[in-house]
């Protein structure tokens, strides 16, 4: 289960520059993101620890994402072109912006995640 996931660093790459990213994480969570440079800028290439380029090599049962279509940090456009490449389940909220793991929590939605993990 996927909450607000990054499901393609290319596509967010676009949307929101990985040199931005880097600063912002470095900033805001200090040494609770510990990488040097070198291997954030990995990220860039496309193939690096980029769950699209490994879409062929997953199992679309084992895999639930969801996603806020207002989610501003990132974009659920990418969740919901994944999911369709890969034909895993999708939960697409209209609202909720960039979720955090207290959405399992809310009835409907532990609901839909235990049976998913039945």
């Amino acid at each position: 289960m996927a909450i607000s996931p990054v499901t393609n660093w290319h596509d967010e790459t676009k949307l929101e520059p990985l040199n931005r990213v880097f600063k912002f994480s470095k900033m805001a969570y200090g040494n609770g993101y510990r990488l040097h440079r070198k291997n954030w800028d990995k990220l860039k290439t496309g193939k690096f620890f980029n769950p699209i380029f490994e879409i062929n090599k997953l199992d679309p049962k084992k895999i639930l994402l969801i996603h806020a279509k207002d989610d501003t940090v990132v974009y659920a456009k990418s969740s919901k072109t994944f999911s369709k490449k890969l034909g895993c389940k999708l939960i697409l909220l209209k609202s909720g912006g960039h979720l955090g793991s207290d959405i399992v929590m809310e009835p409907a939605f532990w609901k839909q995640v235990k049976e998913f993990f039945e």
